[in-house]
């Protein structure tokens, strides 16, 4: 019995460890998935988010802990956890766009573009947006395709992709 309880309590600790390591990997799979959407830009939101990553995490431990790539498995988990939750919270009842007063409140040239690219990746899809965040936490290459399952030559293209995706939507706002 005490065997058991000191097994435990040494794979808890473990557990904690490996979450205190990768920690800022879930924190940016939250912020990511929550900070910039609509209507849901509440730390709230953000904390019980990393709280279910954490959870699921826990329940996948004995696969988590043989994994080779760490990492790539807690992102995996964490982006499945978040898509999870967004698809179940676009069920909800629409909140109101705060988009209004963020253009009312007074801002520097350098803010205001900020905005507008983080306004412009909120419109791609999950994975996309994803892999433009890491790329603009300067990530490198090889680490994204490690973390995503795809090459490093994919990665490439994608990133070209969706900078492309991003500059015609801006040009065609922008003529509008």
């Amino acid at each position: 019995m005490r065997q058991q309880q000191a097994d435990e309590q040494q794979q808890h600790e473990q557990f904690m460890e490996l979450i205190g390591l990768h920690r800022p990997l879930i924190l940016h799979v939250c912020c990511t998935h929550t900070r910039y959407r609509k209507g849901m830009s509440d730390s709230k939101t953000t904390d019980d988010l990393y709280n279910d990553i954490v959870v699921e995490l826990w329940k996948t431990w004995p696969t988590l802990r043989e994994a080779k790539n760490q990492a790539g498995w807690i992102h995996r988990v964490a982006l499945n956890v978040a898509v999870g939750q967004y698809r179940k919270d676009k069920r909800k009842p629409p909140c109101e766009s705060l988009d209004k007063y963020v253009e009312m409140l007074p801002a520097h040239e350098d803010e205001s573009l900020i905005v507008e690219l983080y306004r412009l990746i909120d419109q791609l899809d999950d994975a996309e947006r994803e892999l433009i965040f890491l790329y603009l936490d300067k990530v490198p290459q090889a680490e994204i395709g490690a973390r995503l399952g795809i090459t490093e030559d994919a990665v490439n293209k994608r990133i070209r992709r969706i900078k492309d995706r991003l500059r015609e939507k801006n040009d065609k706002e922008r003529e509008t």
